[in-house]
């Protein structure tokens, strides 16, 4: 006999590559007495308050909002801050610096902010660029255009600008330590934190030990830093699953899926001692199915009883998303816990986008307009707050309409 569980989990991946406008029709449905009106004008003041606080804008606001991600200036600065942190030797840096830095057109932003800094810093990334396109590789070989940049200062620009970066880098990336993180998070108490260590996904066993290692490092850190006996009060880690297995891949499914429960296991029961909860990341869509039975693998496990302290992330821009949710409430109800749910729009698009033309399928597992992801977003949202004695909502999203429509349906359910 085929329980409800099973049904909406068979649900999930049913709708793996739906038929986008009939999928819209079934979220807008979600959203009936939704008041648009109201919640555009409450993101408007929303909007309207962060603007008029423009000039205590810090340089590095000043800088993004120079350098938005809707430009293609804007995401070379982002992809060069968040690379730098990961690249460990100064030539490498150098070599990446000169391939990023020639492509962008920065002539179109000089002068063009009210931050002088911002211009100078404008300034110097036109010179640079200009540098960088005429150093040819026979050029390089020969030394002749290298000494002739080191006269007209390009190590103290390129010194400035690698600095810069690093700087923009530290919006996103507060620390590269537990322990340094913890000490910038002691500076705004107000807040509260979920770590994320950044793994990459592991490419050897030796990588995954690592990762596996340094999780249960950080878990152990900050047991040492908890305010109280609220769970979701404390900081918290997110997992990223791939950093635990190095074929985490639907070719290996059963394989991964056992190696990754008993890591996650280990780790989770750790999480459970210090009062700490635990995350488990987002990642590319064909690995869902494999994350969402290792998430109800380790979820059932006796030692973990009734323990609200496994959350999911979840993409809103996977057609699947409201069917997760639906399925995450029945979990908990059949577990008897709460499941922190973290929903989030989706990082992976292009690359979604391009698996599934590759792979020569029918439709995507993404939504391929921005609307349809917001959306479905709205109706995911509406959904966890419906249901609060089964998921522990937390939102993810830099849209303002979006902040606003979380704060109104909030008071509808709280």
């Amino acid at each position: 006999m085929t329980t409800t569980l099973e049904k909406l989990y068979a649900q999930i991946n049913q709708s793996y590559l739906s038929n986008e406008p009939e999928l819209i029709d079934e979220l807008l449905a979600y959203l009936q007495d939704y008041d648009a009106l109201a919640i555009h004008q409450q993101a408007h003041a929303l909007v309207t308050t962060i603007r008029a606080k423009k000039d205590r804008q810090t340089l590095v606001e000043a800088f993004l909002h120079e350098y938005q991600l809707n430009s293609e200036e804007g995401i070379v600065l982002m992809s060069i801050a968040e690379a730098l942190l990961r690249i460990p030797d100064s030539h490498t840096q150098d070599i990446f610096l000169q391939e990023k830095l020639a492509t962008a057109d920065w002539h179109q932003h000089l002068l063009h902010s009210d931050s002088l800094l911002v211009n100078c810093a404008t300034q110097a990334l036109a010179i640079t660029a200009k540098i960088e396109q005429q150093l040819s590789p026979e050029a390089v070989s020969k030394q002749v255009l290298p000494q002739l940049a080191s006269r007209l200062g390009w190590p103290v620009i390129r010194t400035a600008i690698k600095q810069a970066m690093q700087q923009l880098a530290y919006q996103f990336v507060i620390a590269e330590t537990i322990e340094s993180a913890l000490a910038q998070a002691a500076r705004q108490a107000h807040y509260r934190y979920s770590f994320d260590m950044l793994g990459e996904a592991a490419i050897t066993a030796n990588d995954a030990e690592r990762y596996l290692n340094a999780y249960a490092q950080a878990i152990k850190v900050l047991a040492s830093h908890i305010n109280g006996s609220e769970l979701y009060a404390n900081p918290s880690i997110s997992i990223k699953l791939s950093a635990l297995c190095p074929r985490y891949e639907p070719a290996q499914h059963q394989q991964a899926v056992q190696q990754i429960t008993g890591k996650l296991l280990y780790l989770a029961k750790k999480a459970r001692t210090a009062n700490i909860s635990v995350t488990i990341d987002a990642e590319e869509s064909e690995r869902l199915d494999m994350s969402l039975q290792i998430f109800n693998n380790v979820l059932s496990d006796p030692a973990l009883k009734g323990w609200p302290g496994l959350g999911l992330a979840v993409q809103a821009y996977q057609k699947r998303a409201i069917n997760i949710l639906h399925w995450l409430i029945a979990l908990a109800k059949a577990e008897q816990c709460t499941i922190p749910v973290r929903l989030v729009k989706g990082a992976y698009w292009d690359s979604e986008i391009k698996r599934a033309q590759v792979n020569g399928l029918d439709d995507y597992p993404v939504f391929t307009h921005k609307t349809a992801t917001d959306l479905s977003y709205l109706a995911c949202a509406k959904l966890m707050l419906a249901h609060p004695e089964s998921l522990y909502p937390q939102f993810a999203t830099h849209n303002a309409h979006s902040v606003a429509a979380i704060l109104t349906l909030g008071k509808q359910h709280p």
